[in-house]
């Protein structure tokens, strides 16, 4: 496929509560004291294959490394292979980089992980990865008003996808029943990120909030929430801009999830005594995974970074100092207090229900196995229900961990909350099988009208045939010339003489064809045209294209098809510059301050800007003098000419697309 020029980024977190190697394990033993150069860090990479497997690849941190704690920024990358697309075009190296980096001073931190273009057919195929950071620092309060205030300053969630908008077919989706519920997880990116403070009496202060877009072309989901065991606030869908992007089945689908701005969550330091000591744990993973990876494009990438600035400043400290010398263990978390209502049920604190009826996840590593429970029609007040899972066709305790937990929201509070059931992955053929998922014994509220709900568990380890897929080909007849390049869809295939011809690719029933030419042959010159090029395929393989290949007609004096005579006038437009024939023979002709083009009849092309022409320019100045126009392969027409903007000549582009309109890809306005 072509390269997309796009700053695809793809946010996902997790909290590392107990990640091994990473994280030291809390205990019912009392808070300990470690001495450690502040913050200590630690990270892991991990990889996802497509039999399901999670792996750790790479790990390390301030306890495996004491150079680290001599004030060394912390910066590693892993390159996963090779990507679709890149993060950072200057330039473009289209790899799938892992990245962990840190600031001496703990100020700045953040993770990347990237799809590779992974093949979900190889059991042994790297479809996806994992960045890990967890970041601990010390502080002594010193005046009873202190305030922490860290800054969530970016977290971006993209996707791209050409592979078209049906089903995924399997392996990419293994379901037994192909839906937009069962194959959300095809694509996924994640983001969630916590902090919590505590001291040697407990914890403190507990936050997470969390972040997702998963689907494929045409279905992308986004989800935004707060983790159900956090005890402060966090972002809200409102804080996120959910762009879709998607275009037509032949075309590039984006989808992007974007934080507008920054968070700040304030911790509240007022149970700790002046001169006490606490300490703060920040957590953060980006994941990434890809089971879509086809021949066409797609892929996914992830970055999330805190705060935007490396010196300190956006992590804000009032009233208390980072010290060099203490770190606390975290204490067990404390048990969620119960909800009271001692005024009875409020009308306007609303009702809790599930969000959806229904919800799927895979039975492989990285897939995220999340319920999430909404509040509507009002927040006044503190509520709460239960939720509890029961055996549907899955069974507890063999194919995931039962679940009751208590759901609570705080007085305000509408920030939808996600569950995590946890899957437990076999390499056992079995049908998809449910768990059931019951909201009952609301506290100061009522349950809504979604009270009950299905998780769906997509078994990976069942053979399953892919449908069928058809070829797209034809005849070439005539050719002499060399270099002739045929086009379906994006795809190019080089034909070097007459017979039959095949593009590569297979396509599945029902999707569209149009075969164009791209090249022209030359050595000698000729001509080529396409017939029956364009269709659907219809459980069969299409054979009937028929490109005849003829020498050019001969020069002759003016053309009288083009403008009755071979000449053309367009009145207001003045002089003409330059011009280009299009490989489908229309003719764009630039002038001081237009662009044109015309049909091969010499008319102007009802479908190219307004009647035919362009105004270029950006002020009066600019393109002052056109010099010359070119036609890229993808068909976008790039216009080169001088400014006099300010008293001075300057060299100027611009970029159009091929109906006319400025390419807002090219510089941000064209």
């Amino acid at each position: 496929m072509s390269t997309h020029p796009l700053k695809q980024v793809l946010v996902i977190g997790a909290v590392l509560a107990a990640t091994g190697v990473l994280v030291p394990a809390a205990s019912n033993a009392a808070p300990q004291r470690i001495v450690r150069q502040p913050p200590l860090q630690f990270w892991e990479f991990r990889e996802f294959t497509a039999d399901g497997s999670d792996t750790h690849v790479a790990g390390n941190g301030t306890l495996d490394n004491p150079a680290l704690g001599d004030g060394s920024p912390l910066e590693t990358v892993i390159d996963w292979g090779r990507a679709q697309f890149d993060l950072d075009p200057d330039p473009p190296d289209f790899r799938a980089n892992g990245r962990v980096f840190a600031s001496s001073n703990g100020a700045t931190f953040g993770v990347q992980a990237q799809s590779p273009t992974g093949d979900v057919s190889n059991p042994l195929s790297r479809i996806g990865d994992t960045t890990r950071l967890v970041q601990y620092q010390a502080f002594v309060k010193d005046t009873d008003d202190a305030t922490l205030t860290f800054v969530v300053s970016s977290t971006r969630i993209d996707m791209l996808d050409v592979n078209g908008t049906s089903e995924p077919p399997p392996p990419q989706c293994p379901a037994q029943t192909p839906s937009v519920t069962t194959c959300q997880g095809t694509m996924e990116g994640q983001a969630i990120y916590s902090v919590r403070a505590y001291d040697a009496d407990g914890t403190f202060y507990n936050t997470s909030g969390g972040a997702k877009v998963s689907g494929w072309e045409g279905n992308f989901l986004p989800q935004v929430w707060k983790d159900s065991f956090a005890k402060a606030p966090f972002w809200s869908p409102r804080n996120f801009t959910f762009e879709p992007h998607v275009n037509g089945p032949t075309d590039v689908s984006r989808a992007s999830l974007t934080l507008n701005g920054s968070v700040r969550l304030r911790v509240d330091l007022s149970s700790v005594p002046v001169g006490g000591l606490f300490a703060v744990r920040a957590d953060a993973i980006a994941s990434a995974y890809d089971r879509r990876g086809r021949g066409e494009g797609s892929g996914v990438i992830v970055f999330l970074q805190d705060p935007v600035e490396a010196t300190g400043t956006n992590i804000r400290v009032r009233g208390a100092h980072a010290v060099p010398d203490s770190l606390i263990i975290p204490p067990p978390d404390d048990p969620t207090p119960p909800v009271e209502c001692p005024s009875g049920t409020d009308p306007r604190a609303g009702t809790l229900q599930f969000s959806a009826s229904t919800y799927g996840t895979g039975e492989w590593a990285g897939a995220a196995p999340s319920v999430v429970v909404t509040r509507q029609g009002g927040s006044r007040g503190a509520i709460g229900a239960t939720l509890t899972s029961t055996d549907g066709t899955a069974v507890a305790g063999a194919d995931y961990t039962p679940v009751s937990t208590t759901v609570t929201f705080a007085d305000g509070e509408r920030t939808p909350q996600a569950i995590t059931v946890p899957i437990t992955p076999d390499v056992v053929p079995e049908d998809d099988k449910t768990v059931h998922l019951t909201l009952s014994d609301p506290v100061c509220t009522t349950v809504g009208a979604q009270s009950e709900a299905d998780l769906t568990i997509v078994d990976d380890d069942r053979i399953v045939e892919p449908p069928p897929t058809f070829a797209v080909g034809g005849t070439v007849h005539g050719l002499e010339g060399h270099g002739l390049e045929l086009a379906n869809l994006g795809e190019h295939l080089t034909v070097d003489g007459d017979g039959a011809f095949q593009f590569p690719a297979r396509r599945p029933d029902g999707s569209g064809y149009e075969i164009v030419v791209a090249t022209q042959p030359t050595d000698p010159d000729q001509v080529c045209t396409v017939a029956n090029g364009t269709g659907t395929i219809q459980s069969a393989d299409v054979t009937n294209v028929d490109v005849e290949c003829a020498a050019p007609p001969p020069v002759a004096g003016l053309d009288p098809t083009f403008g009755g005579d071979g000449r053309v006038t367009t009145p207001g437009l003045g002089s003409g510059r330059a011009v280009v024939v299009q490989p489908d023979g229309k003719v764009v002709v630039a002038g001081a301050r237009f662009l044109a083009r015309y049909l091969d009849d010499g008319t102007l092309d009802p479908d190219f800007g307004a009647g035919g022409t362009v105004t270029t320019g950006v002020d009066a100045a600019f393109f002052g003098d056109a010099i010359d126009v070119a036609l890229q392969p993808d068909g976008m027409i790039v216009v080169a000419g001088v400014t006099s903007g300010g008293g001075n000549e300057d060299f100027a582009v611009e970029r159009y697309d091929s109906i006319g309109h400025l390419d807002p890809n090219f510089n941000g306005s064209g």
